[in-house]
């Protein structure tokens, strides 16, 4: 399953999904692939893999989300302060690294 429908899984049931659904699909759709650079940035790599695990693939979807709801950080009206994610990113990802002791991107 693609990023993408996983994204609009988790819009969907996501406890503020009526909100989240007020946006296009075409909105939706670059919210999801600006965070997917956001966390592949994030991680030192330039794409995720198509097999990312389900803490990348989390960290996506709250990235997304949180672009949705707070575009002046897409505009740069605003920035972040320690990261360039948003902070529930940043803990699904700082999670993932304490479980495995460091992020690992690898293809094949």
């Amino acid at each position: 399953m693609s990023i993408e429908n996983i994204a609009e899984k988790f819009f969907k049931e996501h406890p503020l999904n009526s909100e989240i659904m007020k946006f296009s699909a075409e909105q939706r759709f670059c919210a999801v692939a600006a965070a997917e650079r956001d966390v592949a940035a994030e991680l030192k790599s330039e794409i995720l893999p198509d097999d990312a695990k389900q803490s990348i693939i989390d960290a996506v979807c709250e990235q997304a989300l949180f672009l949705l709801l707070h575009p002046e950080y897409l505009s740069g009206d605003k920035s972040f302060e320690k990261s360039n994610l948003s902070p529930r990113a940043a803990v699904l990802l700082k999670s993932r690294e304490n479980a495995a002791g460091r992020v690992s991107l690898a293809r094949g």
